[in-house]
């Protein structure tokens, strides 16, 4: 179970993210070109909350705290957010607007590598917490972005 637990503490974002691209080229090819401008723009916009909670809000490693060493390696920095789970869970947020079900499996395996985080104390649960309301924050502000954006190329499209 330990280095099940390890390996998702270090590794298992990896693995998500690669599910992630797996599901969405399943999708027909016309949905790719706005579907990779709300990836990207998610993705910056996940980047900049991510550095912006982290600035705003300082979380001092459980290890440190505590005294001891990490089950993973780990640098005495900030811990809020979690990067790992900032991608996890911004990588099945994506997923699940192209399918409930992969996203559902995708989520869940991205709560797993928060648990696994602060398992291996390298995390506390409210950096866990924060890494989540930034990824759903982040695909959800690119859905309204990339709405709009569609919606102004149409409508200088139908412009004579």
């Amino acid at each position: 179970m330990h280095v099940f637990l390890i390996f998702a503490a270090k590794y298992l974002y990896l693995v998500i993210a690669l599910l992630t691209i797996v599901v969405l080229f399943r999708l027909p090819r016309e949905a790719w070109g706005w579907l990779l401008v709300e990836i990207g723009i998610a993705a910056l916009l996940a980047v900049v909350l991510t550095k912006a909670a982290g600035a705003l809000y300082f979380d001092t490693r459980p290890y440190v705290l505590q005294h001891m060493a990490p089950l993973i390696p780990h640098h005495p920095d900030n811990g809020f957010p979690s990067d790992h789970t900032v991608v996890s869970m911004l990588c099945a947020a994506l997923a699940f607007r192209a399918s409930r079900i992969a996203g559902c499996v995708l989520t869940m395996l991205a709560v797993l590598v928060g648990y696994a985080r602060v398992w291996a104390g390298v995390h506390h649960p409210v950096d866990i917490a924060g890494a989540v309301v930034i990824a759903w924050l982040a695909v959800g502000l690119s859905a309204g972005i990339g709405a709009w954006l569609r919606h102004r190329a149409m409508t200088k499209q139908q412009l004579p």
